[in-house]
């Protein structure tokens, strides 16, 4: 805030949430964030990855985006805890059932 020119507490929290897509979304079913998708969007050569992840080094990058699903274990690396299509899945359950949503 202190370097900011227009401080503005409200506006800058609210805007660099929206820009970081971790605030509140008007359209909650029009987007969804996915590590693995953004991760081979924006660092497709994995080497963030790496850097943060040292049991991912040797990994290529295709495997370092998704390493558990890779023929070469990774000191067996685990799975996603949440299977991002069933709680999309769900998601779309629960939010159509809400009786106030128009």
């Amino acid at each position: 805030m202190k370097q900011s020119i227009d401080a503005d507490f409200a506006l800058n929290n609210a805007g660099w949430q929206w820009g970081a897509f971790t605030g509140p979304s008007t359209q909650p079913t029009s987007w969804r964030f996915s590590p693995t998708s953004q991760g081979k969007s924006f660092n497709s050569s994995g080497d963030w990855i790496k850097k943060y992840v040292p049991e991912l080094t040797t990994a290529n990058k295709t495997e370092v985006h998704e390493p558990w699903k890779s023929p070469t274990p990774f000191l067996n690396y685990p799975a996603p805890l949440v299977n991002p299509e069933q709680a999309i899945l769900r998601f779309s359950v629960f939010y159509k059932a809400i009786p106030w949503k128009k």
